[in-house]
């Protein structure tokens, strides 16, 4: 897997909205953020349309897309925000100047499937809060996780268990990220998930069912087969949980118990604060020391 040169001061970087329509206020809050950290960012040429609840048509979000992906000047994107739209446009993008100068991707919820198809071209990104959401009050003290992160300072986070923890030692290839869109990518040419992968979970305004529903997806789907193990992020205003006798992490529990995995409940990844990022496609390694958790990215 290729890791994109981490960020130096003074990097140029492309501030992009390929799904959702952006506020414009957030988005010039979260830009003025990055300024902050002596990057200099391009926003791109579409970035703030609106077309419904899209940021503009499939061809102008791609243009944008594209045009980051190739710039070689760029040395990251961050996506604006998610909602719905990037799967409009995955199997029109040339990867073929992304390649030549890879570059880190920076988004989650919807963007997971723009994960999965940068993993798919063997190149690193991260799994991270949104340009949208940075000056929020709330992101505070989750802005100098992403910082160091991006300037390639720290790779390593811990977390306390719970008690619906199954916890042990492991390492895998990391993957995974929104439950809906990681069920959407099953059986299309951008689904990775190599053997011995660590799956990260999130879920956001789902009720019960559907998450159950999901899950058994990725179980009947073989999903849960070779896992070396299970990172469950934030399920937010998750409804209709009253219409099961079981909680959300027993049901979790009870679906993937025959694979004896190691499972973790709670790791800050999703839609809530603290938002912790995540290299998706590297090789994570899960420490277990009393009841702390130690998450480490190898670089």
């Amino acid at each position: 897997m290729i890791f994109p040169p981490f960020l130096q001061k003074g990097d140029l970087v492309a501030a992009i909205s390929p799904s959702g329509c952006v506020d414009e206020t957030a988005l010039s809050a979260g830009v003025e953020i990055l300024k902050s950290w002596e990057l200099k960012v391009k926003l791109g040429k579409h970035a703030l349309i609106k077309s419904g609840r899209f940021a503009g048509t499939s061809s102008q979000r791609l243009a944008d897309l594209q045009s980051a992906l190739d710039d070689p000047k760029i040395k990251a994107i961050f996506c604006n925000r998610g909602g719905f739209g990037i799967s409009h446009l995955l199997d029109r993008i040339d990867w073929s100047g992304f390649l030549k100068n890879p570059k880190w991707i920076i988004g989650y919820s919807d963007l997971t499937a723009l994960h999965f198809a940068v993993q798919k071209q063997g190149v690193a990104s991260i799994h991270a809060m949104m340009t949208a959401a940075l000056a929020k009050e709330e992101a505070l003290t989750s802005l100098p996780l992403l910082r160091s992160f991006l300037f390639g300072t720290n790779a390593e986070w811990s977390f306390p268990i719970t008690k619906y923890d199954l916890p042990g030692n492991t390492t895998g290839q990391m993957v995974g990220g929104n439950l809906s869109l990681i069920t959407h990518l099953i059986g299309t040419k951008d689904f990775y998930l190599p053997n011995g992968s660590f799956l990260l979970i999130e879920e956001v305004g789902e009720p019960m069912y559907k998450i159950d529903r999901m899950l058994w997806q990725l179980k009947r789907a073989g999903v849960f087969d070779n896992l070396s193990g299970l990172l469950l992020g934030y399920f937010t205003n998750i409804s209709e949980q009253k219409d099961y006798s079981e909680s959300l992490e027993e049901l979790i529990l009870n679906l993937v118990k025959e694979y004896k995995l190691p499972v973790f409940f709670g790791f800050p990844s999703g839609h809530e604060f603290p938002h912790y990022p995540v290299i998706m496609g590297a090789q994570a390694e899960i420490k277990v020391i009393e009841n702390i958790a130690y998450l480490v990215f190898k670089k």
